[in-house]
């Protein structure tokens, strides 16, 4: 399973055109999660990221940790992997275009040119900002420092 820290945002109300500003303020609540991903092929990586997107078939789940205060600056949110205690990868939330608010206008911007929009309660993971691979058995960590911590323990056999 591989293990992505991200931060995540619901929505509160549907936000088509809005700049920047204001489609925070249409955010009900921020959190810190993991996005887990276990794609159904043994060597997914030589397949290619556009492959693994449009078959969608990789998610194996999101885990939303705790709240962050609202209008926490996103791009310093910072994250370590651990995968049995030993750090795997560590990065911060600009890494995710910039800034994730980005990654969320972008997705704001093409549903409403497909005519349609984000719905109260919708969940957006923003992007990743580390990752590594846990395997049945290990305890995998992201660690937030000080805006918390969650813990996945792999287990079952591998596969979706």
């Amino acid at each position: 399973m591989m293990a992505s820290p991200c931060p995540c945002v619901i929505a509160a109300t549907p936000a088509p055109g809005l700049d920047l500003p204001a489609l925070k303020a249409c955010v009900a609540a921020l959190h810190l999660g993991v996005e887990m991903n276990q794609p159904a092929w043994a060597d997914p990586f030589a397949l290619g990221g556009p492959a693994i997107i449009a078959d969608n078939g990789a998610n194996a789940g999101l885990v939303l940790g705790p709240a962050l205060p609202p209008g926490t600056d996103l791009t310093g949110i910072a994250a370590r992997l651990l995968v049995g205690g030993e750090e795997r990868m560590a990065g911060t939330g600009a890494l995710v275009l910039g800034d994730p608010w980005n990654a969320l206008a972008w997705l704001v911007g093409a549903l409403e040119r497909q005519g349609l929009a984000l719905r109260p309660g919708d969940l957006v993971a923003s992007g990743n900002i580390a990752f590594a691979q846990g395997e049945p058995g290990q305890e995998v960590v992201a660690d937030f420092g000080p805006a918390g911590r969650i813990v996945l323990h792999v287990g079952g056999a591998a596969g979706p």
